[in-house]
């Protein structure tokens, strides 16, 4: 993951994810740590209040995956998982397809919570939205903006 090519608000979302990884004494970042920092963002709640979801069931049922992650005494870096990396890697496909010069964090919200992990499959379940329909929304609020700089989506 480069953040080089993340917006800020994305570099801030996954130095939360990292901040609780670290604290939890995980050895990976996970799709959990990264729903732990998603559902904390004031855009990502108004987003997902939009679909008529109750933020304080979703970190509930996150929260019960964060508890169940192996920890580890080891005092190197977290690695990311394969998860957390296969969800980077569909954001930057997707912010090239807006001709985005850099990864929204709305893009990566979405392919973290439709990639299939555990967590992402019951919160997902929970929401009862589909991927087009938060795409959707994301397009409507976008409204067209490219993201030509890392401050753009503070703009939004």
């Amino acid at each position: 993951m480069n953040p080089e090519l993340m917006t800020q608000k994305l570099q801030e979302i996954l130095m939360k994810a990292l901040s609780i990884c670290k604290e939890n004494g995980n050895p990976e970042i996970t799709t959990e740590h990264m729903m732990y920092a998603f559902l904390q963002d004031e855009d990502i709640a108004m987003v997902l209040n939009g679909f008529h979801t109750n933020i304080d069931k979703l970190n509930e049922i996150n929260n019960k995956y964060l508890g169940k992650l192996t920890t580890s005494d080891s005092s190197s870096d977290p690695t990311i998982n394969r998860y957390v990396s296969e969800s980077y890697n569909e954001a930057l496909k997707k912010s090239k397809q807006r001709n985005d010069k850099f990864i929204s964090m709305q893009d990566m919200f979405v392919s973290t919570l439709f990639n299939n992990s555990e967590v992402s499959n019951e919160l997902r379940q929970y929401c009862g939205f589909t991927r087009n329909d938060i795409e959707d929304k994301i397009s409507i609020e976008r409204g067209g903006t490219v993201i030509n700089n890392q401050e753009d989506e503070n703009n939004l």
